[in-house]
């Protein structure tokens, strides 16, 4: 742990703000920090101090970046349990974190890491060994619309921070197609998702009311209902399978949309039926 400023003010009550805030992923010096805030700030009164556990009732945190390392990089073995120190006993009520960004780098070499920008991000009754409740938002870059979640997270997994257990569900709303090559309209999606960071189940449903191939132009509704596996630290995706309403044509596929080293884009493979599907 590096902590460039650390301020401690007693009267008229006790609060803390500290600066520059580095916990490294097991000393590893070759990683970005696991964790790295630019600043925060919690007030403890003299009862949050002599109770226990204790209690503190709200921390503000400002710039954070998290960096999930790959499965399997740690380099020094743990200590034996004997040695494991005991952790004090701290439950914080809330924890309020503005301007979050969630990098996982991937375990294949040459992929790029996945980066979330993550504003207004509120975590509750957070404390050592135990899942705690989360809701936020996020902006998603393609297709760009905004993502409201809320679910539970943890207990953390400091020897592999990707096995850690997450639950919850999305709203995915107004997402412009129209950036991505070949098609075009306004998708809205809604889900539930459920697992571990490094391999989560999905389900959920989208609509698009308004889609369109490009060269054609002639919009048609779209909706569909899917379930997939995602790996939350390449995004690798598995679907199985989609049921996609097209106009009345039915279209069920099922297969992988997997990213390609070097920004190259992905690689897409899909078993496809169209039973009854109308050529219109």
């Amino acid at each position: 742990v590096e902590l460039e400023n650390l301020h401690v003010n007693i009267l008229p009550q006790m609060g803390v703000d500290g600066e520059g805030l580095s916990i490294r992923y097991h000393n590893r010096r070759d990683l970005p920090p696991m964790f790295h805030v630019q600043k925060f700030s919690f007030n403890l009164g003299v009862l949050g101090i002599l109770r226990a556990p204790r209690h503190i009732a709200g921390i503000y945190v400002e710039n954070m970046t998290i960096t999930i390392p790959p499965r399997g990089e740690k380099k020094e073995s743990p200590p034996p349990a004997s040695e494991k120190k005991t952790l004090p006993t701290v439950i914080v009520d809330e924890i309020v974190c503005n301007d979050t960004d969630l990098v996982i780098v991937p375990k294949k070499e040459g992929k790029e890491p996945l980066d979330f920008d993550i504003h207004d991000l509120v975590l509750k009754s957070v404390g050592v060994d135990k899942p705690f409740d989360f809701h936020g938002n996020l902006t998603n870059a393609k297709p760009q619309g905004e993502i409201a979640t809320r679910g539970t997270f943890g207990p953390w997994d400091a020897d592999e921070p990707g096995d850690t257990p997450v639950t919850g569900n999305y709203k995915f709303t107004d997402a412009d197609l129209g950036p991505l090559p070949g098609i075009a309209g306004t998708l809205s999606s809604t889900g539930d998702y459920h697992g571990q960071l490094n391999e989560i189940e999905v389900e959920g449903q989208t609509d698009t009311p308004n889609f369109s191939l490009d060269p054609v132009g002639h919009p048609a509704p779209l909706h569909t209902e899917f379930s997939a596996t995602v790996n939350g630290t390449d995004g690798d995706t598995y679907l199985h399978p989609v049921r996609a309403t097209l106009g009345r044509s039915l279209i069920i596929a099922e297969g992988s949309v997997v990213r390609v080293p070097a920004e190259r884009g992905h690689i897409i493979k899909l078993n496809i039926s169209a039973p009854d599907a109308r050529i219109q």
